[in-house]
This record gives C-alpha cells, structure tokens and sequence, in this order.
C-alpha cells in the first residue's frame, strides 16, 4: 500500500491543511489557501451585509472563524451558524456592537431563502366568511423568522440593498445608534417568493401571531391582543402579500371551546 494512501498519513494530511499558519510544503499550501478561500466566498454569500461592512477585513476573520468552527457540512451553504456569536467574542470587532444582530439577520434570512415555502392555499380563505373566528385555525408559512434586535440592524440591512438608497438608511441607522431602544424591534423574515422579505412589526402583531403559532383559533388571537393598536383588517393583506400565511383551516369540534391565554 502507497504510504499517502493509508489512513495515518491522510489524517496527517487533513491536520497539516487545517493548521493555522501557511504550511511550508507548497502541495498543502495551496490546499490550505483554497480552502480559505472557499471559506470566505461560503460565509460572503451567508453573510453578506456582513461582508460588506468589514470589507478587507472579513478575510481575516472568515479565516479564524474557520479555525474556531471547522466545516463539518458537505454543503458550505449549513456551515456559519455559529457566526454571530463568533464575532461577539471578538475584540477586533468589539467596536461594532451591532454586528453580531447584522450576522444573525444575516444567518435568518439565508436559512429562509434555503427553506421551501408552503405557498397559500387561497380557497382557504373564503373560511373567513363562512365559520366565525371561534371555528377559524391560521396556519403560518413554515419558513417565517422572527428576530429581536437592539440595535437597527434592519437599518443596516436596507443600506446595503442595490435598490435602496444608502443615505436615507445610512441616516436611519445613525439617528438609531445615536438614540438606542430601551427595548428590542421585532423583524419578521419571510420568503413570499424567491428572495427573503424583512418587515419591522410591531409587538402587538408579534402577539397575534405568536397566538396562532400556538394553535389558537383567530377569536383566541384576536383577543389577545384587545386593546392594542392591532387592526386585523389592515394586517390581513400585509400578511398574504409577504407570504406570512400557508393556509386558513376549519378547527375541529374538540378544539372549539377557546381558552383565553
């Protein structure tokens, strides 16, 4: 047996390419830039606000994130989970501190756009006319997100987008930054087609929908939000035009006695 081939020498082989310094063997070498390489072009397309916002200097850390998180996917598109957290134990990056909520926005809006989606069944809706709320389930796209964020890292996103003008958002995020929340912003990342679509909504949409996650009937969620600024009226089409709702379902006999939460 060739001794490259046998199974010590090929895990040899695999440690030396992983090491963190440049081998000076040029056969690992370029085994070893490559897969930096290949690295950084995976989390650029993960993370690309990211990216964008640390420039040069996203090389540097796409490599020592590989380092502290090997990719143990065959798919790079599954591999940078981790990231966000990653960059929040970073002194290189401590100035930023809205960086980790940009990488987790990030990271959501990926797996978002990598889910399939549900569509809506659209004949369900004539339920809304034919049952009253008691007798009504909602049943939401399976690839919806939820992410609560400190800083405008909605802000940050939309500055970055082709098609949106950097000044305006570039204001908005300042203005934020310079006047943090005392509490967190709700953004919803939902997938109507083939691109994700972010909505900042309020807490009491957050309730609503909250309610019907938990397999509550529209009277059960429509109470829990009583005496709030939520209009079901208003928020219906928002919510079938960024594909928030797979389907509207007749709830069985047994589930119609609501409880209120």
């Amino acid at each position: 047996m060739n001794e490259a081939n046998t199974p010590n020498a090929q895990e040899a082989l695999l440690k030396a390419i992983c090491s963190p310094g440049l081998s000076l063997n040029p056969r690992i070498a370029v085994y070893q830039r490559n897969r930096w390489a290949q690295a950084e072009r995976a989390l650029a397309i993960s993370f690309p606000t990211v990216a964008k916002l640390l420039g040069e200097g996203f090389s540097g850390l796409s490599r020592e994130f590989l380092l502290a998180y090997p990719n143990r996917f065959s798919d790079w598109g599954e591999w940078g989970e981790e990231l966000s957290e990653f960059i929040a134990n970073q002194i290189s990056t401590s100035h930023l501190a809205y960086l980790p909520e940009s990488a987790l926005l990030d990271w959501c809006i990926h797996g978002v756009e990598r889910a399939e989606s549900t569509g809506f069944a659209s004949a369900s809706i004539a339920l809304l006319s034919e049952l009253n709320p008691a007798q009504i389930g909602i049943k939401c796209n399976t690839n919806i997100r939820f992410l609560w964020t400190y800083h405008p890292a909605f802000e940050i996103w939309k500055m970055h987008q082709e098609d949106e003008d950097f000044s305006e958002w570039s204001e908005r995020a300042r203005e934020k930054l310079a006047a943090p929340s005392a509490s967190p912003a709700c953004i919803l990342i939902s997938r109507p087609y083939w691109k994700a679509t972010l909505t900042p909504i309020r807490h009491s949409e957050y309730t609503f929908i909250s309610s019907i996650l938990r397999g509550n009937s529209l009277l059960v969620a429509l109470t829990d939000v009583e005496n709030t600024d939520f209009d079901f009226t208003s928020w219906l089409p928002n919510a079938l035009t960024n594909g928030w709702i797979a389907e509207f379902y007749p709830l069985p006999t047994h589930a119609l006695k609501d409880r209120i939460s």
